[in-house]
């Protein structure tokens, strides 16, 4: 391929056999071709997203393997008395989300004052509590 650069800094490609050759303009210049860039060291704050997004999925398998939508449907049914399984493993799951972010906020706290260095996501989803689920037979 050969490349050439426009004024607007954007550059362009074409084949080496002349075909395209008609599609280069005047203000074209030519160029070497383009070193992709390094991508940017991720910030504090994509860190800590790109964990967040981890715990919620991990969550929602979770809940998912229960057979409900994702662990936020889930929790809905702690509150629903009419089907007393569903109210408690509802109540296991809400309750098993809660430990889950408190026992984030305090990785995150850690991580802040520099006591901790952050952990991947699949170090921090190991390090979570476990669900344990209590229900009673029918």
């Amino acid at each position: 391929m050969k490349h050439y650069k426009k004024p607007d800094g954007s550059i362009w490609a074409y084949e080496l056999d002349g075909s395209q050759d008609g599609l280069i303009t005047d203000d074209m210049v030519p160029c070497s071709e383009p070193v992709p860039a390094d991508p940017p060291e991720p910030t504090p704050d994509d860190l800590k997203a790109s964990l967040i997004n981890a715990v919620q999925a991990h969550l929602d398998a979770g809940a998912q393997a229960l057979g409900y939508d994702d662990i936020k449907t889930a929790a809905t049914y702690a509150g629903e008395p009419a089907v007393p399984r569903f109210q408690q493993e509802g109540a296991a799951l809400r309750a098993w989300r809660s430990y889950c972010w408190d026992y984030c906020q305090g990785v995150f706290d850690a991580v802040i004052k520099g006591t901790r260095a952050t952990p991947t996501a699949a170090e921090l989803i190991a390090e979570l509590p476990v669900l344990v689920m209590e229900v009673a037979p029918a």
